[in-house]
């Protein structure tokens, strides 16, 4: 294409009013509106064809994809901001792994990790193919609080009931499994005189050289902690892990 051309830079000014941001579905849009203009190509007319790979292998939006309801949000739609894409179709052997690949690779957690990992930071790197998100130096890394809650599943241990993800440092994550598998909670029951049992009986325990009530004021990360206020404070779990959350500012 001849980028000094009026053809060209009128594609050009009429992809910036139509799109916010620069990606393949803009940059198709100029190519087709410059050949529509009566632009000339030269030599680099084969450059178009991995943009027609890209479009068959449909790229689409990882967080949005693995939600429950599965959605299919196109990658250079405005509804996906800084969400990391990956194609859902292998055309031929230069495609990258699609979304199900991967997720059968390492796992719907592991890529659901993933995906929120460029959501809360839009300039990381995320290895796809070997599951690893590198984040980039940050000045204001000093003002960074850590650890963050990142999210809670069923546990896969034979004797614990959840586990409790939180990122501890920028990229690094630390998986904290808690409550007894098999046993009832507050979040069960909601009987108050079993409640107020259970937080006195664990109050006092001892706990890597900490009791109960101390461990509850200092260490937000500790199997205790996270079964005194996300199973044993309120009735609703959800509601649980919202003010747990909002307690010690994770």
């Amino acid at each position: 294409m001849n980028k000094s051309s009026a053809e060209y830079k009128t594609a050009v000014k009429e992809a910036d009013e139509k799109y916010n941001k620069h990606g393949a579905f803009k940059s198709m849009y100029i190519v087709k509106r410059y050949k529509n203009l009566g632009g000339k190509f030269d030599d680099d007319v084969n450059l178009v064809k991995p943009t027609r790979r890209w479009l068959k292998e449909k790229w689409v939006s990882v967080l949005h994809f693995l939600q429950p309801d599965g959605d299919i949000v196109l990658c250079g739609s405005d509804k996906i901001g800084p969400h990391s894409c990956r194609p859902l179709v292998k055309v031929n052997s230069r495609s990258p792994s699609t979304i199900q690949e991967l997720v059968d690779k390492h796992g719907y957690e592991e890529m659901l990790r993933l995906a929120r990992v460029k959501r809360d930071h839009p300039d990381a790197y995320i290895d796809w193919e070997n599951a690893q998100a590198i984040l980039p130096e940050e000045e204001d890394s000093g003002n960074k609080k850590y650890p963050k809650w990142v999210y809670m599943k069923d546990s896969e241990r034979k004797n614990k009931k959840y586990l409790a993800r939180f990122e501890v440092e920028a990229g690094k994550y630390k998986d904290v499994h808690f409550g007894a598998r098999g046993g009832q909670t507050y979040t069960d029951h909601q009987d108050d005189k079993k409640k107020g049992g259970w937080i006195k009986r664990h109050s006092k325990m001892k706990m890597q050289d900490t009791i109960g009530e101390e461990m509850w004021k200092t260490n937000p990360m500790s199997p205790s902690t996270l079964s005194r206020f996300v199973l044993w404070e309120l009735t609703d779990l959800d509601e649980a892990v919202d003010a747990y959350i909002k307690r010690f500012n994770l």
